[in-house]
C-alpha cells in the first residue's frame, strides 16, 4: 500500500465513523417521531414533535438553514397524492393516509436527510402496492451501488424496477450526492428520460449519496400547489410514494448507513 492509499483508507475509516454517528441519531429520530403517527394527529403537531427530538438528540434541523431554499419547517409532511415538500400544517391524518416524511439532520460537519413514507392505520391494497414497489426499487439500487458504475445505471435500475410493478418514476426531483452541503453533484434521477448532466458521473470511493425512488401509482404529471411555490402534488389524484436511503461508497460496494424505520404498532 503507497502513502496515497494509506490515506485514503485512513480518510474513510474517518468519514465512515462521522456519518454512522449521525445516522444512528437519525434512526433514533424517526424511533421517537414514528408513535406519533396516528389518526387524529397534524402535520403541524408532527413538526412540533420532530424539531424537540432534534434538538435532544444534539443535532441541528437543517431544512429551515438552508442557505438557499430555507424551507418553513424541520420537515416535510407530503400526504396522499402530495409527492414532495408539504409544508406542516393543521391537517388532521386519517386512518388509510399515507404520508412521505423528510428530515435533514447535521452533527460535526455529517449532513443527511432521509425520507420515508409511512401507512395510517389500515391502508388500501393499492397503496400497499405503491409502497412494496418503491421500496423493492430501493433495495434493488442500493443492492447495485458500488465505485465504478454510473449515475445513468442507477436511474436504469431504479425505473426497470419501479415500471415492472406498474408505477410511474417522477421525472421532476431526484437523489443526489452529500458533502458540505445537504445537496451535491451527482443528481440522481429516477429515471432515463430527464435530461442529466451527471448522467455519465462514475461513482467514486468516500462519496456520500441519498438515493430517493419517488414514484406515482397514476400518471407521471404533477403540479405545485396554488397557495405555496413548495409542493407538489399529482395531476390526477393518484398517490405518490417517496423512499431513500444513505449510502457510503467504499472500496468494493457500498454500505448503507440509514436504517429503514418502522411504525409502531
Amino acid at each position: 500500500m503507497n502513502l496515497r492509499q494509506w490515506f485514503r483508507l485512513r480518510g474513510l475509516d474517518s468519514k465512515r465513523a462521522k456519518y454512522r454517528d449521525v445516522c444512528q441519531r437519525l434512526d433514533e429520530f424517526w424511533h421517537q417521531l414514528t408513535p406519533r403517527l396516528c389518526e387524529g394527529a397534524t402535520t403541524y403537531e408532527l413538526a412540533g414533535h420532530a424539531s424537540e427530538i432534534i434538538s435532544s438528540l444534539g443535532c441541528e434541523a437543517l431544512f429551515p438553514n438552508l442557505k438557499r431554499f430555507a424551507f418553513p419547517s424541520v420537515i416535510t409532511t407530503s400526504v396522499n397524492n402530495q409527492v414532495v415538500n408539504g409544508i406542516p400544517s393543521n391537517y388532521s391524518l386519517q386512518a388509510g393516509d399515507i404520508i412521505s416524511i423528510g428530515a435533514g439532520i447535521g452533527r460535526h460537519s455529517a449532513l443527511v436527510e432521509q425520507t420515508w413514507t409511512f401507512g395510517i392505520g389500515d391502508i388500501s391494497t393499492a397503496n400497499e402496492a405503491l409502497c412494496d414497489g418503491v421500496v423493492t426499487a430501493l433495495d434493488n439500487v442500493v443492492s447495485i451501488v458500488q465505485p465504478g458504475i454510473t449515475v445513468r445505471q442507477i436511474s436504469e435500475t431504479i425505473e426497470a424496477s419501479l415500471i415492472s410493478t406498474g408505477l410511474s418514476p417522477n421525472d421532476e426531483f431526484q437523489g443526489h450526492g452529500i458533502g458540505r452541503r445537504l445537496h451535491v453533484r451527482p443528481g440522481i434521477p429516477c429515471c432515463t428520460a430527464v435530461p442529466n448532466r451527471c448522467e455519465n458521473d462514475i461513482l467514486r470511493i468516500g462519496q456520500v449519496l441519498s438515493i430517493h425512488v419517488i414514484a406515482h401509482s397514476g400518471g407521471k404529471r404533477i403540479e405545485s400547489e396554488w397557495d405555496n411555490h413548495w409542493c407538489y402534488r399529482t395531476s390526477d389524484g393518484s398517490n405518490a410514494a417517496n423512499y431513500s436511503h444513505i449510502v457510503l461508497i467504499e472500496s468494493e460496494a457500498s454500505l448503507r448507513l440509514s436504517a429503514a424505520p418502522t411504525t409502531h404498532e
